[in-house]
């Protein structure tokens, strides 16, 4: 397998796994109904779509909590949810409540207890509160972790602490959130580790880096390797597998074409038997076999029986496990399941 084809297959791996911290895509191709669920101090509470297109919030019985009146919607996170009326963004409560009387062009979601927003050209940083704590600054803005929000100007990538105060010099070429206190960093080509203090703890050296989870990070430099936060190196892929990010102890692997899970010692775990796989979640995993979705338990058995189809806009986040939950397409429906394969409520169908 080419170097090429590896990194095109890492790509994949990484869409799978990676939560978007960007702006949530303003690409909705057709109208359909759907629930995402989060759970909070109140209850779960589903994003859902109606027939004319707009949304609002269910609660786990179906239950209308905030009317569907909002042109785009998010899922809560935090407590709270962005929300597009018109041209503007807010955000709402559990409640429904509006928190500012402000509206803006563009938000990132709470979190750490803050969001960045922007009313005009630059970022800037409010409170749970509404209330604006960093002043417009910045180019581009993401979300805050391990007390660290990213963030760009003309000089480059940095990082600022909750009082805006640029903790990390923003020289970088490009830059990853902090994960498990350590970020990947870009600096003339290479990529590397800093911590939260901005010193490099993993050299820049390497051609391709991803976020650490469960204390690994998958790297690259003529081959593929897998590291620990001090940069060793744990094992090595053979040339003929690439391989994507640690989640529940195993991670996905594939021969470019078959793909199964290995351990943190290298070891094949579960077979290359599967047309496609999907990163573990509350200890099941949805793969692919004979153009149909199933499920998965850490063993390789099968719990949940190959009856599910593809969704046509290849959100794999659907198959997510949440609280004991995930959805599933069978035909241009929406199925929510429980962890037995239990077909809760249909959600929506895709018109």
């Amino acid at each position: 397998m080419t170097i090429f084809s590896k990194i095109i297959l890492l790509f994949l791996f990484c869409t799978c796994f990676l939560s978007c911290t960007a702006q949530s895509s303003e690409q909705e191709k057709k109208v359909f109904e759907q629930k995402k669920s989060f759970q909070n101090s109140y209850t779960h509470i589903w994003r859902k779509q109606s027939k004319n297109g707009l949304w609002g919030y269910v609660d786990e019985k179906g239950k209308e909590i905030i009317q569907p009146i909002y042109n785009k919607a998010r899922d809560f996170k935090n407590g709270f949810a962005a929300v597009k009326t018109r041209y503007k963004w807010i955000f709402i409560d559990t409640k429904g409540n509006q928190i500012t009387s402000t509206t803006y062009l563009a938000v990132r979601n709470f979190s750490e207890g803050k969001a960045g927003v922007k009313k005009g050209d630059l970022w800037e940083v409010i409170d749970e509160n509404g209330e604006q704590i960093i002043k417009p600054s910045y180019d581009e803005f993401y979300p805050f972790s391990d007390g660290r929000a990213l963030v760009k100007k003309y000089s480059g990538w940095g990082f600022i602490d909750e009082n805006g105060k640029e903790i990390i010099p923003l020289k970088y070429d490009f830059a990853n959130p902090f994960s498990e206190g350590l970020a990947m960093v870009n600096e003339f080509g290479k990529r590397g580790y800093i911590n939260t203090e901005g010193k490099i703890i993993i050299p820049l050296k390497y051609d391709a880096a991803e976020p650490f989870s469960g204390g690994i990070a998958h790297v690259t430099n003529k081959k593929f390797h897998f590291i620990d936060k001090k940069g060793n190196t744990i094992f090595s892929l053979p040339d003929s597998l690439t391989g994507g990010i640690f989640n529940e102890e195993l991670v996905m692997v594939s021969n470019g074409y078959k793909y199964g899970y290995m351990d943190k010692t290298g070891k094949i775990i579960i077979p290359l038997v599967y047309d496609f796989t999907i990163r573990f979640s509350e200890g099941l995993a949805a793969v692919k076999k004979n153009k149909k979705w199933g499920f998965i338990d850490k063993n390789g058995h099968t719990v949940i029986s190959f009856l599910y189809d593809d969704d046509p806009f290849g959100r794999y986040e659907l198959f997510d496990f949440k609280d004991g939950y995930a959805q599933v397409m069978k035909g241009d429906s929406i199925t929510l399941i429980d962890k037995k394969g239990t077909e809760i409520r249909h959600i929506g169908s895709i018109e």
